[in-house]
Formats: C-alpha cells, sequence, structure tokens
C-alpha cells in the first residue's frame, strides 16, 4: 500500500479547516445524557450517532461535569476545554455527549445545573432494575476479585455504605457499586430543576424487549427520526451479561437495601417497569 505525499494544497486546506472550527463559538452541548451506567449506555449512543439530526461527541464518556472539571479534579479540564469537544457541531438540532456517572454522582448534578439553568436542555435518563445493574457492574469489573464470591462483595458493600460513598471516585469499590444503582435522588433533582419535559427516561428492559420503543420515545420528544433498524449496538445490550449465583440472604439484604429506592423511582418515572419492580421488592 502506497500513501500519496502531502502537499503544500494538502496542508493550507487542513489549516482553513481548523481555522474554521476554531473562529466557531464555543457551546455547551444541549442533550446529555447522565446515566446509569451499565444501562444500555453503547446502545444509546449508537443510536444517536445514526440520527441525522443529533452531533455527538466523538468521545463516548466525556465525564466532564463534577468528574473530570475543575476544580472537582485538581488537574481537570475548564469548561473551554470541555466544550471544544463539540468544535464541529454545525446546524444539527442537538448536540449530545453521554457520560453515565453523572445521575449518580452528587457533584455532577450540581455542576450541570450551575451550568445550564434557565437553559433549554434535555436530558436523557436510564434505569436499570439496581440489583441487576449492580452485577452488570460487578462482572464489567472483572468479577468479586479479593472478595471471591459476589456474595461477599455485596456484602461488604452493605455493611460499609454511607452517603460518602455517591461522592468518592471508587468506582470498583462495593459500596460505590451499590452507590451508583441509586438514581432516584438525581432524578428528583434534574426534575426539580428543569421541569419533567426536559428528562427523557428510558428503561434497560425495554431496550432488550424491544429497541424500537427507544428510538420511538427519543424521536418524540426531541422531535427527530431516531432509526429504528437494527443496529450492532442493540446486540450487545440484548446479550446477556455474565451473572453469578447471589445467595437468598444476600438477596433480601439487597432488596431492603433498595426498596427505597424503587418505590422512589416508581413514584417519580410513573413507568409500568419500574411500579412492577417496587411491587416485587
Amino acid at each position: 500500500m502506497t500513501v500519496d505525499p502531502v502537499t503544500e494544497d494538502d496542508l493550507r486546506a487542513y489549516e482553513k479547516v481548523v481555522r474554521e472550527a476554531f473562529d466557531r463559538p464555543l457551546r455547551l452541548p444541549n442533550l446529555i445524557g447522565v446515566g446509569c451506567g451499565r444501562a444500555g449506555t453503547s446502545a444509546l449512543y449508537g443510536l444517536l450517532r445514526e440520527t441525522p439530526s443529533v452531533h455527538t461527541s466523538s468521545v463516548k464518556e466525556l465525564n466532564f461535569f463534577g468528574v473530570h472539571e475543575y476544580p472537582y479534579h485538581e488537574t481537570g479540564m475548564s469548561v473551554t476545554d470541555y466544550c471544544r469537544n463539540f468544535l464541529n457541531w454545525n446546524k444539527e438540532r442537538w448536540c449530545c455527549e453521554i457520560s453515565p456517572v453523572y445521575l449518580t454522582r452528587p457533584y455532577s448534578i450540581e455542576s450541570i445545573q450551575k451550568y445550564y439553568r434557565n437553559t433549554d436542555v434535555r436530558f436523557i435518563v436510564q434505569l436499570r432494575h439496581p440489583i441487576e445493574r449492580a452485577v452488570s457492574q460487578l462482572w464489567h469489573f472483572g468479577g468479586p476479585g479479593v472478595y471471591e464470591t459476589e456474595d461477599s462483595f455485596f456484602e461488604a458493600g452493605l455493611d460499609t455504605f454511607t452517603d460518602d460513598c455517591f461522592c468518592d471516585t471508587q468506582w470498583e469499590e462495593p459500596a460505590k457499586v451499590l452507590a451508583q444503582s441509586i438514581a432516584s435522588n438525581g432524578l428528583a433533582a434534574l426534575i426539580e430543576t428543569f421541569g419533567r419535559s426536559a428528562v427523557i427516561v428510558l428503561i434497560y428492559d425495554e431496550l432488550k424487549f424491544d429497541p424500537s420503543i427507544w428510538a420511538n420515545r427519543l424521536s418524540a420528544a426531541l422531535d427527530v427520526n431516531v432509526p429504528t433498524h437494527a443496529s450492532p449496538y442493540y446486540a450487545n445490550a440484548a446479550t446477556p451479561t455474565k451473572q453469578g449465583r447471589i445467595g437468598p440472604s444476600t438477596h433480601r439484604r439487597l432488596t431492603e437495601f433498595f426498596e427505597p429506592e424503587l418505590k422512589r423511582l416508581a413514584a417519580l418515572t410513573d413507568n409500568a417497569i419500574v411500579a412492577q419492580w417496587a411491587a416485587n421488592a
């Protein structure tokens, strides 16, 4: 394979494109996927990338607000650095980035409220049954590790859980894994600040059952045409993740732990699937 040498005209054309990009005004995205994690993030990203009216960041998870943002992170990004990820946003109605850690991290919600108050913005919230989500995250990180079994892992999380777990960044620690399954605090804050119409709720079970449910809901909420055709991203979501064997005692403790969360989510979402989760708790 041969590659043609770069000419002076090529360099001038490249310089022109770069200068035009940097001359554009810096803008914050107006569509943010906030999580939860392990609830179809890749499928959502793939859906929106295939939607002509939506510009998506080239990096799926920028983790800016309240995570890699300065001063929350001492060597983090400025808002200018963040906005430079969207220089190619041109005439699309929506510009989107998806970082599933935002929803369950109070610092992220705080930062989003600061930047977007009184702004026309939409948020996409993905929900998954909290126990199932926590198990999926455990295996995403490689399994119980030094805890040896799922029961030991989750028992350690239940025994050490405090409200401080929401703010730390020890993503693989047992208590933090549980904290990332508690979505109602972030969801309630977004609804209170921006209004119910600004929050689009998607349920992971819907994606597994019929991906067009997500596409149709997004199309209606954003007034765009999200494709409903088969996508490799759907296949990833439909593939069962490795599930361990949580013993009845640990499962009972997890159910009791998440029962208030499930009831609050049912009230916030008015979704039949979430209501069934709460009823079974």
